[in-house]
């Protein structure tokens, strides 16, 4: 039999109702998908039955694909296969009404779509914004699981707020190739020039986490990486920690702070954040970690010395447990220091003090204070205090250096006990308080 006769055969059967072999039959509810890569490439969303507009039908090899005419292709035959994977049709024009030639190019282009496939490639894509919440909403999952916690939650949706602003929430994932991250660095600073380079760096990481769960999850095509040009090294910055002058002016001006309250619940979050700020100063513990523990994470001790038959001044301590669900390391662990008084007169003021009850709790309800007020108040102290004209940029992370650099100077403490009250590495003590751990290690080492 001649090619022309098997072509002519081949026609004989356009509008044979047999099933197509080796042709997986699509839903019937396979709608008109998403725009698909490139200006060729369309899902016509139609189901098999729907045959009547099509013309010339011709099985490809065997049927895994159709070559067909319409009447508005000018004659030109058109390209069909159904992509099991992402459960939609595959169309594209051939661009020739040569029926050999037709038939060639498809064999051509099916052989080479499911090489693409096989690898992982996907012909359709979905936005930066839909990755961006399937992202999320795994996250999420792994918040409920204890995972990670809220806090990391919330860094890692704030840096992805800049990663869309710089791809463009409702670009295709198959718009930005991965070496465009080369200008991430660029257009972060160009945008926000106080960026820094750690931010970028945590940036990138998340980013190339998204980019993973994109792969694994199949948003993505397997070769998809975002490629990040080098940042240059820079030392660990060395911590802000107060100076012991201007943590007395912190102090002093704290303990009046609350007289200038405008109402009952102005007040009571004075005084509220002001313990806060204490307490924090002598534990070290986390911003994220403090403000959710709760009454029955608390022990308070009251404790006195003997000298001859007089009593010394009384010792106020506290032990905190941070959970492992809050704690940035995710390891449950005790924070200790001389700050009892500050949860004994809490108690005083707060009407929520049960073991279950929030310690930083919100004056309405009981809930937990939001972050905002926090940073709100923060403000308020340093621009209405000495501290404004100090020279110097506090932030509440001062405080936990402040309590680290006072221990390291006076405590005359180990630096791995240290690390583990901080719930920290001995590594990231020496490396943002070296100077100080030199000449510990120097007295230590040269002590009698």
């Amino acid at each position: 039999m001649t090619d022309k006769e098997k072509i002519s055969q081949r026609n004989t059967r356009k509008n044979s109702s047999r099933k197509v072999a080796g042709f997986k039959r699509p839903p019937h509810d396979i709608l008109k998908s998403d725009t698909l890569i490139g200006d060729e490439v369309y899902d016509r969303g139609i189901n098999e039955e729907e045959t009547d507009w099509r013309t010339n039908k011709i099985e490809v090899l065997g049927g895994v694909a159709v070559i067909y005419t319409t009447p508005r292709s000018g004659g030109n035959y058109q390209f069909r296969m159904w992509l099991p994977d992402e459960r939609k049709y595959f169309w594209k024009s051939l661009r020739t009404s040569n029926t050999e030639l037709a038939i060639k190019k498809a064999e051509e282009l099916y052989i080479a779509t499911k090489t693409e496939t096989s690898k992982g490639y996907k012909y359709y894509a979905i936005t930066f914004s839909s990755l961006v919440e399937h992202y999320k909403e795994h996250q999420r999952k792994r918040v409920d699981r204890g995972v990670i916690t809220q806090g990391r939650y919330t860094t890692i949706t704030t840096q992805l707020k800049h990663f869309l602003d710089f791809v463009g929430a409702n670009n295709k994932v198959t718009q930005v190739t991965g070496v465009a991250f080369r200008d991430y660095y660029a257009f972060r600073q160009n945008k926000h020039p106080e960026v820094k380079d750690t931010t970028l760096k945590n940036e990138r990481s998340t980013i190339t986490n998204l980019y993973k769960f994109g792969r694994d999850s199949g948003y993505l095509n397997l070769d998809s990486h975002p490629k990040f040009e080098e940042l240059r090294f820079s030392a660990p910055s060395k911590r802000n920690a107060f100076l012991d002058e201007d943590y007395r002016s912190l102090y002093t001006y704290l303990n009046r702070w609350e007289k200038d309250g405008e109402d009952e619940r102005d007040v009571y979050l004075r005084k509220l954040i002001r313990d806060f700020i204490f307490i924090k100063a002598n534990t070290g513990i986390r911003f994220g970690e403090l403000k959710v523990i709760r009454w029955e994470d608390v022990s308070v001790f009251k404790t006195s010395s003997e000298d001859g038959r007089k009593l010394s001044k009384e010792r106020w301590t506290a032990t905190v447990r941070i959970d492992a669900t809050t704690a940035k390391t995710r390891r449950e662990r005790l924070a200790v220091g001389e700050c009892g008084r500050f949860f004994e007169r809490i108690k005083e003021y707060s009407p929520y003090t049960r073991a279950k009850d929030f310690v930083f709790a919100d004056f309405k309800d009981g809930s937990q204070i939001e972050k905002t007020n926090f940073y709100r108040y923060w403000d308020k102290i340093i621009n209405e205090s000495d501290l404004k004209d100090c020279g110097r940029t506090y932030t509440y992370y001062s405080l936990r250096h402040y309590y680290a650099t006072k221990r390291l100077q006076e405590g005359r403490i180990d630096i791995y006990a240290l690390s583990k009250v901080m719930g920290t590495s001995v590594k990231n003590i020496e490396d943002h308080y070296g100077q100080i751990v030199i000449a510990e290690m120097r007295d230590y080492i040269t002590r009698r």
